[in-house]
């Protein structure tokens, strides 16, 4: 159930940050889902027509369509996996960092002195200087991946039965 909770307040504060990336993050992942099943489709069909052409030298015309399309589908894959990974990723660290510091900022002022020598607190400081924007977009990430493998396992056994 923490899981859960902490899910849904890393996503909260990610789309605070930027609504707009989150939509693209999340179209960008659910055509990865969408492309995985339709990569099973093609080479299915790929398979079938080359070897009806290998043992009947029927028409070639189908094998090469499909041969095509399944480019098309492997180009606009990595396209969007690429395009998730480093323009999305780099603008949303950087949307998260402008949203998070003035609020960590804040609490560092409301902290007592004595608070600095403790050593509970003391790794509080030090998860709050590692990175804590890159640490909010690791666990984003992470949650909307396992959402999405969750999608492209089930659509695959789908369609693989």
């Amino acid at each position: 159930m923490k899981v859960i909770k902490n899910s849904i307040w890393v996503f909260n504060q990610v789309f605070k940050a930027s609504p707009w990336l989150v939509f693209l993050t999340v179209f960008f992942e659910a055509a990865v889902v969408v492309f995985r099943p339709l990569q099973i489709i093609a080479n299915q069909y790929i398979v079938d027509y080359g070897n009806e052409y290998i043992q009947y030298r029927i028409n070639l015309r189908p094998l090469v369509l499909w041969g095509i399309c399944l480019v098309v589908i492997l180009i606009l894959w990595v396209t969007f996996q690429q395009l998730e990974n480093y323009i999305i990723r780099v603008s949303l660290k950087k949307k998260l960092l402008q949203k998070l510091s003035p609020q960590i900022l804040e609490h560092m002022q409301e902290i007592e002195y004595k608070s600095f020598e403790d050593i509970g607190s003391n790794d509080m400081f030090e998860r709050i200087s590692n990175d804590p924007a890159g640490l909010v977009l690791d666990s984003y990430y992470r949650a909307i991946i396992s959402f999405f493998a969750l999608l492209t396992t089930i659509t695959t056994t789908a369609i693989m039965f």
